[in-house]
């Protein structure tokens, strides 16, 4: 019999885009699944919204914690050997979930599957696939990447090894949480596009954090580089994942306009590292920092002019 799937939608003020993520996990071509939503205080329709699904989605209430604290909660009480989220403007291929299952259990080492993925505009249209890289953790802990998007699906086991999303981080609890995944086994890759991501500009991805989400980054490195199990290639290089994570600091304050908060992130990271600006790719994100959200809205006004460009065209 094909292993139990829980999957878990967090949803706070998820109204506009609820039901298309909810749509898309009922609609999956694998029968062992679970749909666990968990609404996380929130104040617009979304309790409306998920009274259409009580008979085939299994709903948890609570007052407003955070989407980790509602992973962790959702993760505990689900019945799968395998669990997986989905953001709540996000959504998945009908057959995503049994091609990762198969992917994950081709290799008992594999402790989490993620696939590639669409990124959609706010109406659902596709905007552009993005391959996802395979997964470094040497990458993923010095650089700050996070090759993991939509889709992921992991064994319960980790949690019981590593334990769940830190539920102090409200911005980067996924990139936290890849750092702990890489130490107990094997992230695997599966080349298919099997999600979309949602890309708007209430989206965690372009909204300017406050100050407290910006410093998540230290928060992280700090805690990972406490632990005792680290190997040697890892602990030796911790002066390289400050400095670049500072950079990424950097580029929120960027993006929230605190100029003089991001200077001081980028002191910090020359304190660190000074060799940081002949990464490429820091300046990419320091530039993706000053013209990441102009140039969304841009992009956007674009197509909507085009598309009314289309509609007032004559029909032939």
């Amino acid at each position: 019999m094909s292993p139990r799937v829980s999957l878990v939608i967090p949803a706070y003020n998820a109204e506009d885009y609820l039901a298309e993520s909810l749509e898309s996990l009922l609609a999956q071509d694998y029968a062992n699944l679970e749909i666990i939503v968990v609404n996380d205080g929130s104040t617009d329709r979304t309790a409306q919204i998920l009274e259409k699904y009580a008979d085939r989605v299994r709903m948890l209430q609570q007052g407003n914690q955070g989407q980790s604290a509602s992973l962790n909660r959702a993760w505990r009480e689900a019945s799968g050997e395998i669990l997986g989220y989905l953001s709540a403007d996000d959504r998945l291929e009908s057959d995503a979930v049994g091609k990762l299952v198969v992917a994950l259990l081709e290799d008992e080492g594999r402790m989490l599957v993620y696939p590639d993925y669409w990124l959609i505009d706010p109406e659902g249209r596709r905007i552009k696939q993005v391959i996802a890289p395979a997964f470094d953790h040497f990458e993923v802990v010095i650089n700050g990447s996070c090759p993991v998007g939509p889709g992921a699906l992991l064994r319960r086991d980790v949690l019981e090894r590593i334990g769940g999303w830190d539920a102090r981080l409200r911005l980067i609890p996924d990139w936290d949480f890849l750092l702990r995944v890489g130490l107990c086994g094997k992230v695997h890759h599966h080349p298919e596009t099997l999600a979309a991501f949602r890309v708007h500009e209430q989206s965690q991805t372009f909204r300017a954090p406050d100050e407290d989400r910006a410093a998540e980054y230290s928060i992280a490195v700090h805690s990972f580089f406490s632990r005792s199990d680290l190997p040697v290639s890892l602990a030796g290089q911790q002066f390289r994942s400050q400095a670049n994570t500072q950079v990424l600091t950097a580029r929120l304050h960027l993006l929230a306009g605190r100029w003089g908060k991001a200077a001081f992130a980028l002191g910090e990271a020359f304190r660190y590292w000074p060799a940081w600006p002949t990464r490429y790719r820091n300046i990419k994100l320091l530039a993706n920092g000053l013209l990441g959200l102009p140039r969304l809205r841009a992009r956007n006004a674009m197509r909507a002019w085009l598309r009314q460009k289309l509609d007032q065209s004559p029909r032939r």
